[in-house]
């Protein structure tokens, strides 16, 4: 919000982003509204606020006697213009949604002259009403200013500017409900304006939606510290919050499901039996023995990089994994994000250094430290399968730290370990080189047009590879690749200590302990699989140079 043209009562601290930006004489001078942020019986102000170029929202000082006539009717429409937009309703202004230059035009074309004077006449009286209100005011943001040295202003500047933005589309969407600009305007937390608890049953207005994609297009978000708020209530915010959560959450919801039988199951319990049942069966021990590749267990790892694998942690790797996570990941059973291990990493870098050096030592994790959480997030509408279900692994940051201090030390030797035909996951390497090679397989197929043989291409993909993973024969390949017994000991206790539960329908079911299987999400699956099927890749070279397959 603007500076207030009858009120001018400056405050350093005062987080508001305009500062005055509109008002002739006040350009830069930071001024606060104390209706919005201070309590309702410390209303004191009795000025027409709407003067022209002020930019305020009439909609958060209903409470003022001035605006009788406004709210019944009588007095003129409030209406202005933004790069050609009108306008007749109550709007949040904020910066970052509007061009910096916009012209608004004048709001409220009423006369300013007895009570304007009278008010500066009056506005020394009440000084002691006003530094009684910022008494209020300073007390309230006391309770609340240790803790919100901790917040990153610019990722909470973010939220309430997309509270902000909603509540516009919201307006925009529902303009046409209103009988009268302001004669008729309800209140936020009023639960009968259908603001509050909105009906998923009824089809979203799509079209007035789209043409509230302005707010969005005209939006600049980069470069803002604050927004401006205009006495947005908290009961306003949590309409809003309602209404993301309702919209996600009817998306996200598992109505019904098929067993085994093809039987429609609608309740809980049961899809949950169906759940754990699934699981059980994906990541159990086919009891197969698999025999490893003879051709393809040469020893490539040499003792140097052996001793670089297993040689003693270092604080500056641990820094380095927590560092390269992204800080708004979600939170796993502990119920952390690596914002927090960012943010204090100062004060956990040792604890969190010598937690990790003792339990590699002992290979032993705590207990729960190797938990996962399994949510299962719908691919498309009515999903009445397991295979319509896509399953994403939360993890616990302390167990992130270690698989990715342990997949930075593998990385950096994969090139001289990996065939040059796997170009997936290994530095220096592009997996579109094996995409452009396909392509141009299957275009000189589709070109030959000569010859009394022909040509054949065969198109493999394994199902739920990283599930069906034995762990035995991961082993038996680290083993044929020359790693340390100390560095398999690692890799094997990062594998087989997981733990399954699943989230789905706002419920967490089941306990899976798996008997094969990689982590999806893991910073370690993605090399360990290169393991296995580089025993097969080998294979198939060995073939082609002996002549047993031609291509």
């Amino acid at each position: 919000m603007g500076s207030i043209d009858c009120m001018h009562w400056q405050w350093k601290n005062c987080p508001k982003a305009w500062k005055g930006m509109f008002m002739s004489g006040h350009k830069g001078v930071p001024t606060i509204l104390l209706e919005a942020v201070a309590s309702s019986d410390l209303w004191i102000w009795h000025a027409f606020f709407g003067v022209a170029g002020s930019n305020n929202d009439i909609n958060v000082l209903d409470r003022s006697p001035i605006f009788d006539e406004v709210l019944e009717g009588r007095a003129p429409e409030v209406n202005y213009n933004v790069n050609g937009n009108d306008y007749n309703m109550g709007y949040y202004l904020t910066d970052g949604i509007y061009p910096e230059c916009a012209t608004f035009v004048k709001t409220i074309p009423r006369p300013q002259g007895d009570k304007r004077r009278l008010f500066s006449k009056y506005q020394e009286g009440q000084r002691k009403d006003v530094e009684r209100a910022f008494g209020v005011l300073q007390s309230r943001f006391a309770i609340i200013r240790g803790p919100a040295r901790f917040w990153d202003k610019k990722d909470l500047a973010k939220i309430m500017r997309a509270c902000i933005i909603l509540h516009n589309m919201i307006v925009e969407d529902e303009r046409d409900t209103y009988a009268t600009p302001f004669g008729s305007l309800p209140t936020y937390d009023d639960a009968t304006n259908g603001l509050s608890q909105p009906n998923l049953e009824e089809e979203p207005k799509n079209k007035s939606l789209r043409e509230s994609a302005h707010f969005f297009n005209e939006g600049r978000m980069e470069g803002v510290e604050w927004p401006s708020l205009a006495g947005m209530e908290k009961a306003f915010c949590n309409n809003v919050l309602r209404r993301i959560v309702d919209f996600f959450a009817g998306r996200l919801m598992i109505d019904y499901s098929g067993n085994e039988d093809g039987a429609i199951v609608t309740d809980q319990e049961g899809m949950s039996s169906i759940v754990e049942n699934y699981f059980v069966n994906l990541f159990g021990n086919e009891d197969t023995e698999r025999e490893l590749p003879v051709e393809g267990g040469v020893n490539v790892i040499s003792e140097a990089q052996n001793n670089k694998l297993t040689e003693d942690f270092s604080y500056e790797e641990f820094t380095a994994a927590i560092k390269q996570m992204h800080p708004d990941k979600s939170s796993g059973p502990d119920g952390l994000n690596p914002a927090l291990f960012q943010h204090f990493w100062k004060l956990l870098r040792r604890e969190v250094y010598e937690s990790c050096k003792y339990w590699m030592r002992d290979m032993a994790f705590p207990q729960g430290l190797n938990d996962t959480n399994i949510v299962l997030i719908p691919k498309k509408e009515n999903a009445d399968t397991m295979k319509d279900l896509r399953p994403i692994a939360l993890y616990n940051v302390m167990y992130k730290i270690i698989a990715k201090v342990l997949a930075n030390r593998i990385r950096s030797i994969l090139p001289d370990i990996i065939s040059e035909n796997q170009s997936a996951f290994v530095p220096g390497r592009s997996i579109t080189d094996n995409v452009l090679v396909a392509f141009e397989v299957v275009h000189h197929m589709r070109r030959l047009r000569k010859g009394r043989t022909g040509e054949v291409a065969l198109k493999l993909d394994v199902s739920k590879a990283y599930d069906r993973v034995d762990w035995n024969f991961l082993k038996g390949r680290m083993e044929q690749m020359g790693f340390d017994q100390k560095w398999i000991d690692w890799i094997m206790l990062c594998v087989t200590t997981v733990s399954y539960s699943f989230c789905f329908n706002g419920a967490q079911v089941g306990l899976v302990i798996p008997k094969r299987g990689l982590h999806q999400g893991d910073p370690l699956s993605p090399y360990l699989f290169l393991f296995c099927v580089e025993g097969l890749s080998r294979l198939i070279s060995t073939a082609a140079e002996n002549g047993t397959i031609h291509g």
